[in-house]
């Protein structure tokens, strides 16, 4: 069978991560939550983290003794896979305006007092 017109377009999925995705979560938030999700540099690796850190907490009782994390800033250590998200993207964008403000998180990862 041959290759659909309109999909040319279309680049093959790489999977993020070392376990491969399964499923899909749709949620309505407030806007100002939107806004502020969405300026994120890499908001859908923000957002895989967050609800599954909340789901190893919450429902599976993982970290339990362990306050639960304000921001990013407050991690004794930077989280690799975050890091490696970020430097992907980075690594896939041709424009440096747009790389700048990744390399710029990815250095406050690295030099965040401990």
């Amino acid at each position: 069978m041959s290759e659909r017109p309109q999909n040319r377009h279309l680049k093959p999925f790489k999977p993020k991560g070392d376990q491969p995705m399964s499923g899909r979560l749709f949620v309505r938030v407030t806007s100002d939550i939107e806004q502020l999700v969405k300026s994120l540099p890499d908001s859908p690796a923000w957002l895989r983290r967050v609800i599954t850190e909340a789901a190893r907490r919450e429902l599976l009782g993982e970290n339990a003794s362990a306050p639960p994390q304000l921001t990013d800033n407050l991690q004794a250590e930077p989280d690799r896979a975050e890091l490696v998200e970020l430097l992907d993207t980075a690594l896939g964008m041709t424009k440096a305006k747009d790389i700048k403000p990744l390399l710029e998180k990815i250095k406050g990862l690295l030099t965040q007092d401990r």
